[in-house]
């Protein structure tokens, strides 16, 4: 008798440790370069807080961005629905060509079917799945695990994670070997600004004024949705951001044991801006096999190293 094989086991990262480690501390040189990256995001604007790192990255990585979701609900003007879903997508292209992005690096998922429920359509799954497997990514980004202020932010991140799961095993299944972790990358949002301590493990500060200047022109493309909100939100956010990076700096500063986080930082971060994030990876270990989430550790190790800046981006899978 035939018998199922059961799917990997998922063990995703431990949060909320106590104590919360120590964040690293980059500056732009120190960003990842040769990979293949699907940047998720629920709505077009909710990359609105990273998009200096997704200028920077651009240069030195093959990005795709995909908005999940047509986003029509949050434009309150006298429209059809397909024109508010058009303007929204007209925006994002803006958007994306302020931070560098080419029309043939966006993807207008149109998750219509997922955007206002709390069920996840089985036909949109299915195209996430095929898209996942056709661009192979080497490093995903996707939302904070306590976004889900809306239907489509919880939902865009569980199909993000479901369809990795998915692809992961396949992967490992066919060639165990060729094999290799997947980078995931967790982004604030205007719902979850600031990251939980035990999650903010990576601090970007930008010593090159024109990341933060591109960033801001870029947001200013997303008209349809309240300017005033969004600007006072923004000033809120990195009014946070300074006051956490200079206590960071000034904790390592006091600790020796982690002055290798701040060697080569030079920044005042009472001028300077940053963007920070959550970085796990995805792994196949054990047996039975099981697909684990694990937090990058940083200094890197020489095996991480390896993950984190392989020496050319990765053939398709």
């Amino acid at each position: 008798m035939m018998t199922m094989e059961q799917p990997y086991r998922f063990d995703p990262v431990k949060r909320f440790v106590v104590p919360a480690p120590a964040p690293f501390l980059v500056t732009e040189k120190d960003l990842p370069q040769h990979h293949r990256i699907l940047v998720f995001l629920p709505h077009s604007d909710d990359g609105r807080y990273f998009g200096s790192t997704l200028y920077l990255m651009n240069k030195r990585n093959r990005i795709k961005v995909i908005i999940m979701s047509p986003g029509y609900q949050g434009v309150d003007q006298d429209l059809t629905i397909e024109q508010k879903i058009h303007l929204r997508w007209m925006e994002a292209l803006r958007w994306a060509r302020t931070l560098g992005l080419e029309k043939n690096q966006m993807v207008n998922f149109r998750a219509d079917q997922t955007y206002n429920t709390q069920h996840i359509n089985d036909g949109e799954l299915d195209r996430l799945r095929r898209l996942i497997r056709r661009e192979s990514p080497t490093m995903v980004f996707i939302p904070h695990l306590s976004d889900t202020a809306q239907a489509i932010n919880h939902n865009a991140r569980a199909m993000v994670v479901e369809s990795l799961l998915w692809w992961t095993e396949k992967v490992h299944k066919k060639n165990p070997r060729r094999y290799r972790p997947v980078i995931v990358v967790e982004y604030p949002t205007n719902h979850v600004p600031i990251l939980p301590p035990s999650d903010k493990n990576f601090v970007i500060f930008f010593t090159n004024p024109e990341a933060t200047r591109l960033r801001r022109e870029a947001n200013l493309e997303h008209r349809s949705q309240s300017p005033a909100c969004f600007d006072i939100t923004e000033k809120l956010v990195e009014a946070l951001h300074a006051i956490s990076e200079a206590d960071t700096l000034h904790y390592l500063h006091k600790r020796r044991q982690y002055a290798e986080c701040i060697s080569g930082i030079t920044v005042d971060p009472r001028t300077s801006r940053g963007e920070h994030f959550g970085v796990t990876q995805m792994c196949v270990k054990g047996e039975p096999p099981a697909v684990v989430e694990q937090r990058i550790v940083f200094p890197l190790s020489a095996e991480d190293k390896r993950i984190w800046n392989p020496k050319k981006t990765p053939e398709r899978r």
